[in-house]
C-alpha cells in the first residue's frame, strides 16, 4: 500500500534539454542528455541514487578546429582526391552519486513530493569528427586526438522536481531542474590545430529540465481481509 512511507528501490531512465554555460557555452550550444539511474527512497523520505548520462548535441561553436585542414574551397581532400566537410558534433557522459530528501507536501500519497538532492562525480565531453566513408589521413587514430578537444573532471549536479509513485509500479515519473558545475582539463594536452599546448583549467557549467520515468521494485503490501 502506498498510503504509508514505503521502502522502494527503483530503476529509471530520463531525458534533459541542457543548456551550457560558463567555459562550455564557449564550446557547445544546446544539448541532450540521456540517462538511466538506480535509486533508493527509505521510510524515512532520504533518498539516494546513481545516475549515468550519455550527453550528446550537434551545436558546436567552437567550430573552426579543421579550417587549417580544409582548402580555399571549404573541404578537406580524401585519399580519393576529393572533398568532404565532416560533421562535428558533441558527444560524452556523465555519471553521478546522489543523495536527497523528499518532502511529501504535494502528491497522491506520503511517497511522492518534491525532491531536493546533490551529487558528486564525473563529466566527460569531446567533439566528435564524423566523415561518414571517406579516408582522411590527418584525422585518421592518433591524429583526431588532437582536434577532438577530450575534457573531463569533477563534477557536481542539483536537482529541484517533484517526483510520483502511483498505486502502480509502472505509473511512476519525476521531472525538474537540474544544475551542473564541473571543474575540468582538456585531456589531450595539445591542440593540433592551435598549434599549442591546452593545460588551463576550465569551468564548465550546465542548466537543464529533465523528465524520466521511475520502475518502483518494491514488492506489493498483502491486501487485507475481514470475515464476518
Amino acid at each position: 500500500m502506498l498510503d504509508s512511507s514505503l521502502v522502494i528501490p527503483f530503476i529509471g531512465v530520463s531525458y534533459a534539454v541542457e543548456l551550457p554555460m560558463a567555459d562550455m557555452a564557449d564550446r557547445f550550444g544546446t544539448f541532450s542528455s540521456l540517462g538511466g539511474r538506480f535509486g533508493l527512497k527509505l521510510k524515512s523520505n532520504f533518498y539516494m541514487d546513481l545516475k549515468v548520462h550519455y550527453i550528446f548535441g550537434g551545436k558546436i561553436r567552437e567550430d573552426g578546429i579543421l579550417d587549417s585542414l580544409r582548402t580555399s574551397e571549404g573541404g578537406i581532400i580524401e585519399v580519393g582526391g576529393g572533398l568532404t566537410d565532416p560533421i562535428l558534433e558533441m558527444t560524452g557522459y556523465s555519471a553521478f552519486l546522489s543523495a536527497g530528501y523528499l518532502l511529501p507536501v504535494i502528491g497522491p500519497n506520503p511517497n511522492s513530493g518534491i525532491l531536493i538532492s546533490g551529487g558528486i562525480g564525473l563529466i566527460q565531453h569531446r567533439i566528435r569528427i564524423d566523415y561518414r566513408d571517406a579516408q582522411i589521413p590527418q584525422l585518421e587514430e592518433e591524429y583526431r586526438k588532437g582536434y577532438d578537444r577530450l575534457t573531463n573532471g569533477l563534477a557536481f549536479n542539483e536537482f529541484v522536481g517533484y517526483v510520483h509513485f502511483g498505486k502502480r509500479k509502472l505509473v511512476n515519473f519525476y521531472g525538474g531542474i537540474e544544475f551542473t558545475q564541473a571543474w575540468t582539463k582538456n585531456r589531450r594536452g595539445y591542440n593540433y590545430d592551435l598549434r599549442d599546448f591546452d593545460n588551463k583549467r576550465r569551468f564548465d557549467a550546465a542548466f537543464g529540465f529533465r523528465f524520466g520515468w521511475i520502475l518502483a521494485l518494491y514488492r506489493r503490501a498483502p491486501e487485507e481481509f475481514y470475515l464476518y
